[in-house]
């Protein structure tokens, strides 16, 4: 009888204490590239898991191993969180996961973005528990997706149940992509390294630099997730500026486009002072006690050690302490209580230098070197006073601007300690010696740019009153102008602006200039249609469809659209800024009847230094075949040519399809402005009619 008793007891002590499983769980099958993965030993998982963030849970989260297998083990479960790398999984289908249980009546699973929504799924009010061996389920992603859940940036998991409870193979995975139509990346690097946060089904990215940054970073390497697809790169080139990758499947028809998007971000360089305000710093708790820091929690467990003092990010790479303060913040400890913190490090002097660095993609600052830790020098844990925290130290940026900085760092077990430091811009003497407006008789100056500082100012022929700067608008209001206006025409204005500092200065200058005309040029010699093919005049019918400004590169411009009005109801074509411009006829032209080219031409460029030339252009059925004539000019006054055809050695006449204009400037940083009227082709001989 003792026996059966004593059997009985052992069997009941069995059941108080749930046994681990002795087997694990399958191992998964889907393909990696289908998969990201947070928790499995198949899978190469996201970057920075917690198994056991602290959340305020009773549960005792451990990892066990089962074989060769690591498993996650929830003893008395209430609730349990996971923290990992901010992924976006909106590509894919499922969230998987393997349970094992022996005990457990109630089991629910949130996928989560921190500060965003969450949705429960609730497994035995779905599908129900089974004891005793391990289950896989596969939840489907739009059921998070459809309770609010932003699926192209979670981070966390949460298991919220009773007993206890074994999980493995957590991550997320889609049905395989058909053979021939993947057209994903599974990498993209930008100089050299791969884009952080970087998922084949996130098409679009950010990608910061630091303002003044003069040249686009590049797209280095992209890796096809189907070797048999193609990618096609185009670089930024300019900030802001996007590059892009534009992928083909296989198939052929099957395309996605990457867009990595440059911008310009604020530099820390400068002097920024602690604001030493509640919350100025967080704090969590970690295993042998609380780091210092002020709590927006609970206050009276903590307290904080700082300088109140002022820090340097010099533009030569160094980090100092420019107050030198031996003065600590004191707050409390306990109620109302308030005691010191000790003898402060030594400041960031010569003696005892800090350097920074600053990533401005990944929002990071690393500064090394004695103290660097902003003067908090102090660890209370396990009741003893630690050493000052030195060496090399990467603090997150979590937000910078021209006004204000935030940044945290982790320093505890497992991250659980962490602190955020808030810093406000201090002002200094301005230097800042720029315009933001600049208006001549009351219209701002067109293309005007605060760091372009020259301007050339186009006037009409005959114009005789010099315009005024009728006003600037500064950058920096602490700033100071001084302008000095022209007296005449041609000659300068100019706007001398002294920063706050007193010796930084920058001159606007405006050069009025004479570099249109005043009127159309006078009505060409009336000729028989019959005798005339016209490209542009008003005094015959032109070639119809004709474009004006085909786009071969040039600088130079001019269109219908974009023609000049000379004020006397005449319209020319206004080449501004011409290097070089093609007209595009609007059909080949059989010109071999004529004998002359004909243009009226205006400009202000010197004929001693400024060569303009114009041809035809030819297609002979091979190859488009020209030959540039110099125009004999005078500068700022209509000039009426007409150059024979035979001019324009090789160039046949018989199938003209484009003329083009060019200047010695041709290549060169100084374009010059062209009008240009009356543009015909002509033939002596008159056109017989009768017998």
């Amino acid at each position: 009888m003792k026996k059966i008793l004593l059997i009985v007891f052992l069997f009941s002590v069995q059941l108080l204490f749930a046994q681990d499983p002795t087997s694990s769980a399958d191992d998964p099958t889907n393909q990696s590239d289908d998969v990201i993965s947070v928790y499995s030993d198949v899978f190469t998982s996201v970057g920075s898991v917690q198994i056991d963030p602290f959340w305020g849970q009773q549960t005792d989260a451990t990892q066990i191993q089962i074989g060769s297998n690591n498993v996650l083990k929830y003893a008395g479960l209430n609730y349990q969180g996971m923290q990992y790398a901010s992924s976006d999984v909106s590509g894919m289908e499922y969230v998987h996961l393997d349970y094992y249980t022996g005990d457990s009546t109630d089991f629910s699973f949130y996928v989560i973005k921190a500060g965003g929504s969450e949705y429960e799924y609730s497994i035995d009010g779905e599908l129900g528990i089974t004891t005793g061996e391990w289950v896989s389920i596969n939840i489907p992603l739009s059921l998070y997706s459809n309770g609010g859940v932003d699926l192209t940036a979670v981070d966390q998991f949460k298991t919220v149940g009773n007993g206890t409870l074994y999980l493995d193979n957590i991550y997320f995975w889609k049905e395989p992509t058909a053979a021939g139509s993947d057209a994903n990346l599974s990498d993209l690097k930008v100089e050299g390294s791969s884009l952080t946060g970087f998922s084949s089904g996130t098409t679009s990215y950010t990608y910061n630099v630091v303002e003044g940054t003069s040249q686009a970073p590049q797209i280095t390497a992209v890796t096809t997730s189907d070797s048999n697809a193609q990618a096609v790169i185009t670089q930024a080139s300019s900030i802001p500026g996007n590059a892009t990758v534009v992928v083909t499947a296989q198939d052929g028809e099957t395309t996605k486009t990457y867009t990595v998007s440059f911008a310009e971000v604020s530099s820390p360089q400068g002097t920024w002072k602690l604001t030493p305000v509640v919350n100025s710093l967080m704090v969590g708790p970690t295993q042998g006690g609380y780091w210092w820091g002020i709590s927006e929690a609970d206050a009276t467990t903590t307290r904080a050690c700082l300088y109140d003092d002022e820090y340097v990010f010099n533009a030569d790479g160094s980090f100092e302490n420019v107050l030198q303060g031996s003065t600590w913040l004191e707050t409390w400890q306990g109620e109302g209580v308030t005691e010191g913190c000790g003898t402060p490090i030594a400041p960031h002097d010569g003696s005892n230098a800090a350097t920074w660095s600053y990533n401005a993609y990944a929002g990071t600052i690393t500064i090394s070197g004695e103290g660097a830790f902003f003067g908090l020098s102090k660890v209370h844990n396990t009741g003893q006073d630690g050493a000052p925290v030195n060496n090399t130290i990467e603090y997150i940026v979590t937000a910078i601007s021209s006004t204000a900085m935030t940044i945290d760092i982790n320093y505890g077990n497992g991250g659980e300690g962490w602190w955020r430091f808030l810093f406000t811009k201090q002002a200094e003497a301005g230097t800042d010696a720029t315009l933001s407006d600049l208006k001549v008789d009351g219209s701002t100056i067109s293309n005007f740019n605060y760091n372009t500082t020259s301007y050339t100012y186009g006037l009409p022929e005959g114009t005789t009153d010099v315009p005024q700067i009728s006003a600037v608008t500064l950058t920096d209001s602490n700033a100071s102008s001084e302008i000095s206006q022209a007296s005449s025409i041609p000659g300068d204005a100019t706007v001398v602006v002294t920063a706050q500092d007193g010796t930084t200065t920058k001159t606007y200058t405006v050069s009025y200039a004479i570099t249109k005309p005043a009127a159309a040029p006078s009505s060409p010699v009336a000729r028989d249609a019959g005798d005339v093919i016209s490209v542009f005049s008003g005094a015959y019918t032109d070639i119809s469809s004709t474009d004006f400004n085909p786009n071969w590169g040039q600088s130079g411009y001019g269109s219908a659209s974009s023609t000049y009005d000379s004020g006397d109801g005449n319209i020319l074509l206004a080449y501004t800024n011409c290097n070089y411009q093609g007209i595009s006829l609007g059909s080949a032209t059989d010109a071999s009847a004529m004998d002359y080219l004909h243009l009226d031409l205006w400009t202000p460029a010197d004929p001693n230094a400024t060569t303009i030339q114009v041809t035809p252009i030819n297609n002979d059925g091979e190859s488009n075949s020209e030959y540039l004539v110099s125009i004999d000019y005078t500068s700022k006054t209509w000039t009426s040519v007409d150059i024979p055809l035979s001019s324009f050695t090789g160039v046949t006449s018989d199938n003209v399809i484009q003329l083009k204009f060019a200047t010695n400037a041709q290549g060169s940083t100084s374009p010059v402005d062209i009008y240009l009227d009356n543009i015909y082709f002509w033939k002596d001989e008159p056109t017989w009619t009768g017998n």
